[in-house]
């Protein structure tokens, strides 16, 4: 778990300061948005910026996709947005067990960065909280800054509105692919997120 810990703060320490924009990057290495924020919005839009899918708004009448729910889930991702930075790091946005190769402990390869972006670190640690609940990454990784007595400002108010964002984004997945379960799953994990609330100062 270190060494899976410390490998992807080594990925946020990449120097990115030769390219420009949020979110992911165009074929130049340019984010897509001009900022952070921006990109964290764009979630709800038909279609928007940084949508593999297009139009998807239809998805709310004809599947399962709960129009309520999921704008709950934004309205309360926005009121987190004041506790965001624009600060630029790279972010692989897919990091987990799974997209790693492992030798002797130790993490030798990481592997799909087909969702790779710019933006805020703690997303990452927000997209493996929100996913394995069973491993708490919320607690793992604040001992691990703690550890190396680095203060992260607002980091609980950072994962919860990433993680809410992450949640948006794998509802319209889930019902584009027609998966329920895994959709019910979600709504559930990110209800007990809110109900978690935010408990930094």
């Amino acid at each position: 778990m270190t060494s899976l810990i410390e490998t992807l703060d080594a990925i946020h320490q990449e120097d990115v300061s030769d390219t420009t924009g949020y979110g992911m990057f165009d074929s130049e290495g340019e984010g897509t948005f001009q900022q952070w924020t921006d990109f964290l919005m764009d979630v709800a839009l038909e279609g928007g910026n940084g949508s593999f899918i297009g139009a998807w708004h239809h998805l709310f009448e004809d599947t399962f996709l709960d129009r309520t729910f999921f704008d709950l889930i934004y309205e309360r991702m926005i009121e987190l947005l004041p506790f965001c930075p624009e600060e630029r790091f790279l972010v692989h946005a897919d990091y987990a067990f799974g997209n790693v190769m492992v030798k002797d402990g130790e993490v030798t390869a990481v592997l799909d960065w087909a969702n790779a972006m710019y933006g805020d670190f703690i997303y990452d640690v927000a997209w493996m909280d929100l996913g394995s609940p069973e491993q708490d990454y919320r607690a793992l990784f604040k001992a691990y800054y703690e550890g190396q007595e680095r203060t992260i400002e607002h980091y609980e108010e950072r994962l919860l509105c990433y993680e809410n964002y992450v949640s948006l984004d794998a509802q319209i997945w889930h019902a584009v692919n027609s998966n329920l379960s895994d959709y019910e799953w979600m709504r559930v994990r990110t209800l007990n997120l809110i109900e978690r609330g935010v408990t930094s100062a």
